[in-house]
């Protein structure tokens, strides 16, 4: 059975162990998703899996320290491959994430039903064109200034590792993250409909490789702004086109791409701003659970 969960097992001077329970932490919520309980009131499974050997699908559960039940995955598994159909919202929203095509469902298990771990952590894994959709539509344009906090796991800081944030208005807009420790980018918009890049972001902060990365992102459409934090150290601060508009995919790559995306574990979105002392708070809870450095 996985350890996980122990680093979280007390409390910090942050809040409460669970990521959703602190104070402020689903105010103006899209949703939160991930492997471990976020909130004390949800009583649901992380995840929806299927087993390609014969379409059979099931909720997998939490173990009672509230993290995903590996026992249960791989058991279910039996030795093959099993795919995510739908990532469960525990923020209350209901806004489930779901690929939105057969192809596009990221792994929970390999060809011989082992979970994608790092260390005592499972993660989803996410090859070329699997990835998914929060399908929301929150507002007849846009829905204003948000916040994304997104741990996720990069196998290697040089292998072009990206995070990817779709904006899906006419298919025409992406945000992506760049963490490449050769471009040393860490935000990028283009236009497909165009071309080229729009705005562009240097950085000399790089990803960490073999291991999860936190990144948090504040984009404002009015004024265009954007912050990026690393981990909880605050990277960028520039004036950038972010107008994410009717909903978003996570970790799409970018038609005609290739490179290696990262795979995620946690993934919290708001439609608005977050207050500084919340998203250090939830940064401060996701570095002690995770023991990130």
């Amino acid at each position: 059975a996985s350890a996980a969960g122990g680093a979280g097992s007390t409390s910090t001077d942050t809040g409460p162990v669970l990521l959703l329970d602190i104070a402020g932490a689903t105010t103006d919520i899209v949703g939160g998703w991930s492997l471990r309980k976020l909130r004390s009131d949800y009583t649901g499974a992380p995840v929806r899996v299927l087993r390609t050997a014969d379409s059979a699908e099931q909720d997998i559960s939490f173990t009672s320290n509230g993290y995903i039940d590996e026992d249960e995955l791989t058991t279910f598994a039996d030795g093959g491959v099993t795919e995510v159909i739908k990532w469960y919202d525990q923020s209350g929203t209901d806004n489930h994430l779901i690929p939105p095509s057969a192809t596009s469902r990221p792994r929970t298990t390999n060809s011989s039903g082992n979970a994608f771990k790092n260390g005592d952590f499972l993660y989803i894994e996410e090859s070329s064109r699997q990835y998914f959709r929060l399908t929301n539509n929150l507002g007849s344009s846009n829905f204003g200034p948000r916040s994304v906090l997104a741990l996720n796991y990069f196998a290697s800081a040089t292998a072009n590792p990206r995070i990817w944030y779709i904006n899906k208005n006419a298919g025409t807009r992406i945000q992506q993250l760049f963490l490449d420790s050769s471009n040393s980018h860490f935000i990028t918009f283009t236009n497909r409909t165009t071309g080229g890049v729009e705005t562009n972001f240097a950085s000399t902060r790089n990803v960490d490789g073999d291991a999860f990365n936190l990144i948090s992102s504040i984009l404002r459409p009015s004024p265009d702004e954007t912050e990026i934090y690393h981990k909880g150290d605050k990277i960028i601060s520039e004036s950038a086109i972010a107008n994410f508009d009717y909903f978003l995919d996570f970790n799409t790559p970018e038609a005609g791409s290739s490179g290696n995306q990262s795979d995620p574990t946690e993934i919290v979105v708001y439609s608005t701003d977050q207050l500084a002392n919340v998203r250090v708070a939830m940064e401060n809870n996701i570095n002690t659970y995770y023991s990130l450095s």
